[in-house]
């Protein structure tokens, strides 16, 4: 976790095409933790399944998920969104099976349905970028009668191979990367789901977390 302190010098930890993200939005005066995490969340989605690490008994795929966490006013959903409308929109434009909605909501026919449909057309890899600017409403959602943080585990941990039996019946998608940015405060998020679920069931081990109290000029 990036906690409360910020990267005062990004060049120091930052290089390549995720330091040249974090000079080039540095001027918004957001955090610049939060720019570093949404530059490799913009980056990572993008490159999807093109790219792997090769490890023993497995392959490790680039995408990886965020979290972003401050008061209100700090700037995460904006620094999200810089992300998500100055870089992934237009690097994905018109490319199939590519999924990046802006105010995304989870639900089984928001999601699985589309990504089965793509399928069905013949596309041999789904991918997307979810970006959620508000997580209190996300993680007390449920899909069917699974909590929407076992879904989204599922859907981060396998992403060779989903499948789902719902009210749409069964479904199937093979090949699913995608990768998440969730932005919270954190009242909310800690009155809207349990520390065992959210901690102990692993949820939150599976994003990059930055937390932030400030905006660097204040």
């Amino acid at each position: 976790m990036i906690e409360s302190t910020g990267l005062k010098n990004p060049e120091q930890y930052v290089t390549g095409w995720v330091g040249d993200y974090v000079q080039a939005v540095r001027v918004t005066r957001f955090p610049l933790s939060f720019h570093f995490l949404c530059g490799l969340w913009a980056l990572t989605s993008l490159v999807g399944r093109r790219g792997r690490l090769r490890r023993p008994g497995f392959d490790l795929y680039p995408p990886l998920s965020v979290m972003l966490l401050g008061d209100s006013g700090v700037g995460k959903s904006s620094a999200m969104n810089l992300a998500l409308r100055g870089v992934i929109h237009p690097a994905s434009e018109g490319r199939e099976g590519f999924f990046a909605p802006e105010g995304a909501r989870i639900t089984e026919r928001g999601l699985i349905n589309p990504w089965a449909k793509a399928q069905q057309r013949g596309l041999k890899v789904i991918e997307g970028a979810y970006g959620f600017s508000e997580a209190k409403s996300l993680l007390s959602s449920r899909v069917g009668a699974e909590s929407i943080m076992q879904f989204l585990i599922d859907c981060l941990d396998h992403g060779s191979k989903y499948d789902s039996t719902g009210a749409y019946g069964e479904l199937e998608v093979a090949n699913l990367t995608i990768a998440l940015c969730v932005c919270s405060t954190l009242d909310p998020l800690r009155e809207s789901v349990s520390p065992g679920e959210f901690v102990d069931g692993g949820f939150v081990h599976r994003f990059l977390v930055a937390h932030e109290i400030k905006r660097p000029q204040d």
